[in-house]
């Protein structure tokens, strides 16, 4: 695209958009973040695996997609939860993965830290199973 005007779209899209969006008005985060866009156009409903991430006080969530639960077939659900739990072990010590508790929130502490909400809890991510 060529001269897409972000905040012009933002500001006229927000009332009416996901709560992804929503979200972000009353977040720290950056004015510009990174935003990722599915070419495929929603979920497969198709399969039936999930990733549940396991936080450290014993909540979970799912993975989401589009504010629905992300779906899998077996094999790539496995390969994602393995993924998953390499960069959370490799992390752990030095810059652990997280998830803000208000704005759903998932990165790294060193990132996720400077912009919570001041309200905001954060919880080290801690493991992925594949869930039916």
């Amino acid at each position: 695209m060529k001269k897409f005007v972000y905040n012009l779209w933002i500001s006229s899209s927000i009332k009416d958009s996901q709560a992804m969006l929503n979200n972000l008005k009353s977040s720290k985060m950056p004015s510009l973040v990174t935003m990722i866009w599915n070419p495929y156009g929603g979920i497969n409903n198709h399969f039936n695996n999930c990733i549940k991430i396991n936080l450290s006080n014993g909540d979970f969530r799912y993975i989401l997609d589009r504010g629905k639960v992300d779906r899998f077939n077996k094999s790539e659900a496995k390969k994602t939860a393995k993924l998953f739990n390499e960069k959370f072990e490799k992390n752990k010590v030095t810059d652990p993965y997280d998830y803000t508790l208000i704005n759903y929130t998932y990165g790294q502490y060193s990132y996720l830290i400077n912009y919570k909400n001041d309200n905001e809890d954060i919880l080290e991510c801690i493991s992925a199973d594949v869930e039916k």
